[in-house]
């Protein structure tokens, strides 16, 4: 599998996500080079629940999951840190 078909997906439910409050939190900033895993909130996975059939929202949540995890242990491997925030803050 090839890392371009897996960092689209860990941020898939969280694309949709309202950014938060103008100046509600400070930004994180990163000094080196780091992945940042965006993961949905829960008001965003109940929406997704609403819209899709129940079987589906689970193959859904089961693939994501397996797609960061596969995705964070590669990082991991190569040295690469990584971070996740739920929802959609700041970075600098």
């Amino acid at each position: 599998m090839r890392l371009r078909d897996l960092l689209p997906l860990p941020a898939l439910l969280a694309c949709c996500s309202p950014p938060p409050p103008s100046g509600a939190e400070d930004a994180a900033v990163f000094a080196e080079r780091t992945v940042v895993f965006l993961l949905a909130d829960s008001i965003r996975i109940e929406t997704l629940r609403a819209e899709v059939a129940e079987e589906e929202f689970h193959g859904v949540m089961d693939d994501m999951m397996w797609y960061r995890a596969e995705a964070w242990r590669w990082f991991e491997e190569h040295g690469i840190p990584v971070v996740s925030f739920d929802g959609r803050p700041r970075a600098g």
